[in-house]
């Protein structure tokens, strides 16, 4: 239930993204100025308490922002499979209803009808679908719109 309320939050409100995607970028630039400062701090200042000193500020700086750069893509990129994992789970459910209420209509024995055929079809799509989601979830939506029309 949270991971479906987050998922609906980075996807509904653009400023969520924006916003992200600022921070992103002043955490990118606090770890190129952090390393830039260890490096030429490295290369001026002898070995004394106060250089050991700015060196593990430094040091401390670049792994906090590294370390937020790197959550960002982690969850971003769990967002987007969490997505693509809802879409997939709605085709799911969606060809299961469809199948129940074929089987429910048809008495039993009776040979296979067009209806039949139709959902197998449909199924086939769902397999297709499933198997080629791209990272933004495209395939499986034009895989239901399809299905849709094709009923």
């Amino acid at each position: 239930m949270v991971q479906g309320t987050i998922n609906k939050f980075w996807h509904s409100q653009e400023y969520v993204k924006k916003t992200s995607w600022v921070m992103l970028t002043l955490n990118s630039y606090y770890v190129y100025d952090s390393a830039r400062q260890l490096i030429e701090h490295n290369k001026i200042y002898a070995a004394s308490c106060e250089a050991y000193s700015l060196a593990l500020y430094f040091q401390r700086n670049l792994l906090i922002s590294g370390g937020s750069v790197f959550l960002f893509f982690v969850m971003r990129r769990l967002l987007d499979i969490q997505g693509q994992l809802f879409e997939t789970r709605a085709l799911a459910k969606e060809a299961a209803v469809q199948q129940q209420q074929l089987l429910d209509s048809q008495p039993s024995g009776a040979p296979a009808s067009e209806q039949h055929r139709k959902l197998q079809h449909m199924l086939s799509k769902l397999d297709r679908a499933i198997s080629n989601v791209s990272g933004d979830g495209e395939a499986a939506a034009a895989a239901v719109r399809a299905a849709k029309l094709n009923q």
